[in-house]
């Protein structure tokens, strides 16, 4: 009740300020709306009362004037109405201004004149006898009319005297609206005057109500305070200190325990800090305190403020751990990775790194469900951990991706080491099911430091290069990073670079191979093939086509060479050779790009090319799936007229029932069967095979990389409809081409 008292009388002073600040504003607003209906009231009655004054005046003349007139005419039925009429209007006047202006004497008296004055011209119509306008008035009436008008000029003299008594009405109207004027005043200094006195006792109740608050603070709060004098002993400890005591089972007598060990560091720590004060962390058996010491240089003592931050130390614990570990697996995290190699490379330590990954990461996603595939990651988590402790008890594991893991050797780059723990965790790998089922196979890149990159980024970049040369590769699990894979992933970086900007130049270049009929010896195609002329040396397109599917610029790349190989295919045409056909390699990506049948429309619309002088050549990989949408592919392209070929025929997939459900016109066997065909009974046999069956299933077949006469005999025999190769002609310029074309002893009307 005492602690609350200042607040209590504060807040009954503030309720009785706004009462009277209330009661002002209402006192204030009943004197505005009297003082306003007073001068509307006062303008009012002015104006009525002058009117009516005006009117007995008005009156009071009329009747003078009628006893002028009387006087000398003696009109007794004129004058008897008017002077009647005129004293009625007279006496009702003088009856409204006692209604306005409240009884008084002289209006009283005013209403006998003018009663007199009547009763005395009713006399003297009595007195005087109608006569002749030419008769004079008798003594008696002239000295009533004489009697009349003084009468009459009493009572206008009266009437003077009732507006000085006007006057005298709007004199004291001023005086009450001074007055009322005074009285605001009075209220607004009142209300001023108590608005200074709220203000000034509220911050006399406050100041108090801190004081009590400050004076009250070291014995309420639920945290520890200490006081030591200069030589170090307690002088004060508030209730705090105690429950802090008896939680950790100490007697009251054992307030230094509480303190910290190497207190004296602190303590001149926070002298020569200019604001005498510092903040540290200490543990005090299974609780962690922070403790603000402050030196109070007034009173020569040291207050010490304990904060109990052990749920907060806890709290901080689990949120780094979370920032720093993978939530599924609980191993270290990206974050944690990253800081562990930039640590190493600032001290200069040596350690390898290597890089892990999931080898068909989406088709293990593809079989199972979300959380079936998290179940295989933290097994296989746990599988990788146990390995690195088997293998070297200094390896660090990490996991920094949904497939991807990476292990840290803080030891002298060591091959062998890299090597020794591949073999032993895939040795753990096939004999683990994860999940019951499922097996995994991974790819192992390795970089060190110093060796393989000078800084953070460097060896985290050289570990990937190796990783992706190990996906890359299908019997190769892991790659140590080296300086040949090194300038082989940058002249692959460079290529792709430089095949963008070959191709907004347009330094792409078409090449034909003729391609030739055996039975009839004639010119009856070509093959369109890409080259690439770089710095004055030949890109292999062995080297370009590769990257350029991986970059997706085979899409671009290919519809330029579609577009160029029609406009050659129509000049030829136009040259005579109707029958010509110029054959097109389709990568797969183009082939199920969204569009794909609009671009071979387009193109052969642009260069106004019947279908049938185009052939597409299609790996065998496309066909494969087998799906409706590939068949609706083929189809919408055979009602073009487009022919269609299967490249590289033998070396991709051994079902064939593609051949029966597609429209496929010709097979081109691969040249891997041709090479050594001459010199070898199983490349013969797979080529007759191969032939064998075209012929049963009615298609066209060509032979490609045909070099040797030998090779040529063979395939003449077998019945092998066309041929393609060096040995009848390498790839040729456009240049070139047409002029071989002219010149050729093939006839132009070619079958």
């Amino acid at each position: 009740m005492k602690e609350n008292s200042p607040r209590k009388l504060l807040s009954k002073f503030n309720i009785g300020f706004v009462i009277m600040f209330v009661f002002a504003i209402g006192i204030s607003a009943m004197l505005l709306v009297a003082n306003y209906h007073l001068q509307h009231s006062s303008l009012l009655l002015g104006t009525s009362s002058q009117a009516q004054v005006q009117q007995i005046q008005q009156n009071l003349t009329l009747q003078k004037s009628l006893l002028d007139s009387y006087s000398n005419a003696f009109n007794i039925d004129h004058f008897q109405q008017t002077f009647t009429i005129s004293s009625q209007q007279t006496v009702a006047s003088i009856t409204e201004l006692s209604h306005q202006l409240g009884p008084s004497q002289p209006l009283a008296k005013l209403a006998q004149i003018q009663q007199s004055i009547h009763l005395q011209a009713i006399e003297l119509s009595a007195n005087i006898p109608q006569a002749q306008s030419n008769q004079l008035a008798p003594p008696l009436g002239i000295s009533q009319i004489v009697q009349i008008q003084q009468e009459i000029s009493s009572a206008k003299k009266l009437l003077n005297s009732i507006g000085i008594d006007k006057q005298q009405l709007s004199g004291d109207i001023g005086l009450l609206q001074y007055a009322i004027f005074l009285i605001l005043i009075f209220i607004l200094a009142a209300v001023l005057l108590g608005w200074f006195f709220k203000r000034t006792l509220s911050t006399c109740l406050l100041s108090a109500q801190q004081n009590t608050d400050v004076s009250m603070f070291q014995h309420r709060t639920p945290n520890p305070i200490i006081s030591l004098n200069e030589q170090g002993e307690v002088i004060y400890s508030n209730p705090a200190t105690y429950r802090l005591l008896t939680t950790l089972d100490l007697g009251p007598n054992d307030v230094r325990s509480l303190l910290c060990m190497d207190l004296s560091r602190y303590q001149r720590a926070a002298l020569q800090n200019n604001k005498k004060f510092t903040r540290f962390e200490y543990q005090l058996k299974q609780y962690t305190y922070e403790c603000e010491l402050h030196w109070l240089t007034d009173q020569r003592r040291w207050d010490l403020h304990l904060l109990d931050v052990s749920a907060k130390k806890v709290a901080e614990q689990r949120l780094q751990s979370q920032a720093y570990h993978h939530p599924e697996t609980e191993l270290a995290n990206q974050y944690r990775f990253r800081e562990v190699i930039e640590y190493m490379v600032i001290e200069h330590k040596p350690f390898t790194l290597g890089q892990i990954e999931i080898r068909s990461f989406s088709k293990l996603l593809a079989d199972v469900s979300h959380t079936r595939s998290q179940m295989v990651i933290i097994e296989l988590a746990k599988v990788l951990q146990q390995a690195c402790l088997d293998v070297e008890p200094h390896i660090r594991c990490f996991h920094i991706g949904d497939k991807n893991f990476a292990i840290i050797i803080d030891s002298t780059p060591d091959p062998t080491l890299a090597e020794h723990f591949v073999k032993h965790l895939n040795q753990q790998m096939k004999a683990t099911q994860f999940s019951g089922q499922y097996r995994l196979e991974l790819d192992f890149g390795f970089a060190t430091f110093p060796g393989d990159g000078a800084s953070v980024e460097a060896v985290i970049r050289n570990a990937r290069i190796a990783l992706d040369a190990s996906a890359s590769q299908q019997h190769t699990d892991y790659i140590l990073y080296s300086e040949e894979l090194g300038d082989a992933i940058a002249r692959k970086n460079e290529l792709q670079v430089a095949m963008r900007d070959a191709l907004l130049a347009q330094q792409f270049q078409l090449y034909f191979q003729p391609q030739l009929n055996l039975q009839t010896n004639k010119i009856t195609g070509a093959e369109a093939l890409i080259r690439w002329h770089r710095e004055d040396q030949w890109i292999s397109p062995a080297e370009f086509i590769p990257l350029a599917e991986q970059s997706d610029l085979i899409l671009a790349l290919g519809e330029w060479a579609l577009n160029t190989a029609c406009q050659k295919a129509k000049d030829i045409v136009n040259a005579g050779y109707t029958d010509f056909v110029i054959a097109v390699n389709i990568s797969p990506k183009q082939f199920t790009a969204p569009g794909f049948v609009s671009t071979i429309t387009s193109a052969l619309t642009k260069h106004t090319l019947p279908g049938s002088n185009l052939e597409l050549e299609i790996t065998e990989g496309v066909l494969f799936n087998n799906d409706t949408n590939t068949l609706d592919t083929l189809r919408q392209l055979k009602q073009m007229g487009v022919k269609l070929a299967i490249d590289d025929f033998g070396t991709g997939y051994s079902s064939l029932s593609y051949l029966k459900d597609f429209p496929i016109d010709k097979l081109k066997i691969d040249q891997s069967f041709i090479k050594n065909m001459h010199n070898s009974k199983e490349d013969q046999s797979i080529a007759r095979t191969v032939v064998d069956l075209a012929k049963n299933l009615n298609l066209s077949i060509i032979a490609e990389g045909v070099e040797e006469r030998d090779q040529v005999n063979i395939l003449r025999q077998m019945g092998c409809n066309h041929i393609q190769g060096n040995w009848f002609s390498k790839p040729l310029e456009e240049g070139y081409f047409s002029y071989f074309l002219q010149n050729s002893t093939t006839p132009k009307n070619i079958v």
